[in-house]
């Protein structure tokens, strides 16, 4: 899905990635077939399984301790989360318009919207799969209404 911070994203160290083809074969691509995108990419809409990925690593650097003092600042990590749920629209961050729309702190069942980021759904134990689903639903539906934006989820839902 391209995961990344606001300095970058995962694809632009990608070199090769080796895929899992339907017919059980190992198949390998270069970046440019790829087709990295914000959260997405060719390899997220083929479904299909990444093996191993070549990365390029190069002499730009992170200060790590920096990174992960910044997070525990303003990201929930009390309860666990998937991680982001809405992608930030076009000129827009997602969190923020969340946020002002009220959302912070509201609950379905065991489900929040967190009061320390507004774009992660927390679980704060036992929390059902219907309700992080109503919950997002909620947003998605409450965002809309105020802005006339139609949030897109950041996270990969499964239905089985």
């Amino acid at each position: 899905m391209n995961a990344g911070i606001k300095a970058r994203s995962i694809g632009e160290i990608v070199e090769e990635v080796t895929l899992l083809s339907s017919d059980g074969s190992a198949v390998s691509v270069d970046r440019s077939a790829c087709g990295f995108s914000y959260r997405g990419s060719a390899i997220l809409e083929s479904r299909l399984p990444v093996l191993t990925a070549q990365l390029r690593l190069d002499e730009e650097s992170f200060d790590r301790d920096q990174l992960l003092a910044q997070r525990a600042r303003t990201q929930p990590h009390a309860f666990p989360s998937a991680g982001c749920a809405f992608k930030n629209p076009v000129g827009h961050c997602a969190g923020e318009l969340i946020e002002h729309t009220g959302l912070k702190g509201v609950r379905v069942g065991m489900a929040k919207v967190s009061d320390i980021h507004a774009n992660f759904i927390i679980n704060l134990g036992g929390a059902s799969s219907a309700e992080i689903r109503k919950l997002i639903d909620i947003v998605r539906q409450k965002v809309y209404k105020s802005f006339h934006i139609l949030l897109d989820l950041e996270i990969e839902v499964v239905d089985g």
